[in-house]
């Protein structure tokens, strides 16, 4: 009885990379604060030699942990209105002030750059993760698809099954939050070529 023996040929070994994952909270109600705390650790990342650099989910503009906006099942509060105002406009424009700032500073250092941000659109909120190149790009935006628990109030349902890409960093992908720990998101992800995904959740 004879065996057969099929050869196994290893994948080829990509470039390393340097990553640089930053933990730093927001200034609640204060983007301006937040980006130019940001600035200064993506800077600092940098220095490091990091060529690809994470930073938290919804980080400009902040995530209302332990907020509810005033608004149990049934009613609304005065006070809750002027919370979610203040939220809302803390949101950022993407593309906007915010975005321009960050794609100019990854042309300055020659990085990329991943990052959480409260995205308004109109009178919706998205909690997004932005993409940026070292050509000074914003060059892909990631919708959280469901929201967790409370978010609700704020955050909508995003109907597109989906992970952002990195195609210079192929084959990385990006969730927001607990989605990388679902069961089907993370199958599909993988489907489309995805192979590793970071979570950039908040702090």
């Amino acid at each position: 009885m004879s065996a057969e023996c099929t050869p196994v040929l290893a994948a080829p070994r990509r470039p390393e990379v340097v990553a640089a994952v930053v933990q730093v909270g927001s200034v609640l109600f204060e983007t301006g604060k937040t980006l130019e705390k940001a600035q200064a650790l993506i800077r600092e990342a940098a220095s490091l030699k990091a060529e690809l650099i994470v930073l938290p989910e919804a980080l400009l503009g902040g995530y209302p942990k332990g907020l509810d906006f005033g608004a149990p099942v049934g009613s609304r509060s005065p006070a809750g209105r002027e919370a979610f105002r203040r939220y809302w406009a803390a949101a950022i424009d993407v593309p906007g002030h915010e975005t321009e700032t960050l794609a100019a500073l990854c042309s300055d250092l020659g990085c990329h750059i991943v990052t959480g941000a409260v995205e308004k659109n109109g009178g919706t909120l998205f909690c997004s993760a932005l993409f940026f190149s070292p050509e000074g790009k914003l060059t892909g935006v990631h919708r959280k698809i469901m929201p967790t628990a409370g978010e609700r109030r704020h955050l909508p349902y995003v109907p597109v099954v989906y992970c952002r890409r990195a195609p210079e960093f192929d084959p990385l992908g990006v969730h927001c939050c607990s989605k990388q720990w679902h069961v089907v998101l993370p199958a599909d992800s993988r489907a489309q070529g995805t192979e590793t995904g970071w979570d950039n959740r908040h702090g």
